[in-house]
């Protein structure tokens, strides 16, 4: 378009989008290695690009719907606490009062008993380190059978073991109820 003193103005389009807003992340916590897999739910979501984990990094975003979002933590080099962050364009973040904890990782050091009978109900001892207090706490026997983990103190957890099969079974123990170490 040519304006009456010889200039021009380019014509185009400006989008206006909905401002991504988070109601909640799935698991709140994980450990200070990083790759905890975060679900997001929210409003907005859609064309998300990338997720902002306070000052640590900023991750792609794997965008389900309007309502659902992933992202996988990037590592802290100590605990802490940190916002979780939005962008459409990797520039603008919309900070979210929803934050994300950064926990040392939990490490079992001993098993007690180390047998107990295949039908199960026994009750199992784990001795480690930097467990916390969480109604997300499990034990993991094998790849897929798991018991409620209750904190004793930090360096020690209670499970009770599952029925199965005869033989060796790795344990696996979670304060989030998604990363199992």
């Amino acid at each position: 378009k040519l304006l009456s003193d010889g200039h021009s103005i380019a014509a185009g389009v400006f989008e206006f989008i909905n401002r991504p807003q988070i109601l909640q992340i799935f698991p709140s916590n994980g450990g200070v290695q990083g790759g905890s897999l975060v679900r997001v739910s929210g409003s907005g979501l859609t064309g998300v690009t990338t997720c902002r984990f306070g000052t640590l990094g900023i991750v792609p975003a794997k965008v389900e719907d309007d309502n659902r979002l992933s992202c996988t933590s990037p590592a802290s080099i100590s605990p802490l606490d940190v916002l979780m962050g939005l962008s459409h364009n990797n520039q603008d973040y919309v900070t979210s009062n929803v934050v994300f904890q950064y926990r040392a990782e939990p490490r079992i050091l001993m098993i007690a008993p180390s047998y107990g009978y295949f039908s199960g109900s026994k009750d199992l001892y784990i001795v480690g380190e930097n467990f916390i207090d969480s109604p997300l706490a499990s034990c993991r026997f094998g790849q897929n059978k798991s018991s409620n983990a209750f904190m004793v103190s930090a360096s020690l957890l209670r499970c009770t073991s599952p029925s199965l099969a005869e033989g060796f079974h790795a344990i696996f123990v979670t304060m989030n109820g998604v990363d199992y170490i």
